[in-house]
């Protein structure tokens, strides 16, 4: 069975254990756990996509190239209170304003987090199960995610209530 959500300590512990070897893996790690995107939009982010704005760290998304219909979004990250935030930021006052806050490929990428047991998608289903504990509706969760249609935030809300009716059946 495949691990569908990621810990704050497995990432902890990547950043510590893989950080040394490969100095972009702290900072992307962070961003992939904090923001939950796809591997290659996070991989697309140059210094002028992120700006404070009350208190958050807000990127700003543009679709990637297979789904180029999509519209252009922003995702927020309170700076007080996001584990991992300070990764991120470090990398992103060092990087010069056009610039590609990672250099690494994708396969690159992908190869050295699956190498320690993390899949790339598994970061955005973490991300979206904790935005799910939060109770929103299909169309908040949607319009977070950047999905063009309500029928995936609906199928992770179904699926997420059907995982918590299972845990309180096995409690009882």
């Amino acid at each position: 069975m495949s691990k569908t959500e990621i810990t704050p300590k497995e990432v902890e512990r990547l950043i510590r254990v893989e950080g040394k070897k490969h100095k972009w893996l702290p900072s992307l790690a962070a961003f992939l756990y904090i923001y939950g995107t796809r591997i290659s939009e996070a991989l697309a982010r140059e210094r002028r996509d992120f700006r404070i704005d009350d208190g958050s760290l807000v990127v700003k998304i543009d679709p990637i190239l297979k789904r180029r219909d999509k519209a252009s979004h922003d995702l927020r990250a309170s700076i007080k209170k996001t584990p991992f935030i300070a990764h991120l930021l470090k990398r992103i006052v060092r990087a010069h304003k056009n610039e590609r806050l990672w250099t690494v490929s994708r396969q690159q990428a992908w190869a050295v987090l699956h190498e320690h047991g993390f899949k790339t998608h598994t970061f955005r289903h973490t991300r979206i199960n904790r935005l799910i504990e939060k109770d929103p509706s299909p169309f908040e969760l949607q319009d977070f995610m950047g999905w063009q249609r309500t029928d995936t935030a609906s199928h992770y809300l179904a699926l997420h209530g059907q995982l918590a009716k299972r845990f309180k059946d096995k409690i009882d």
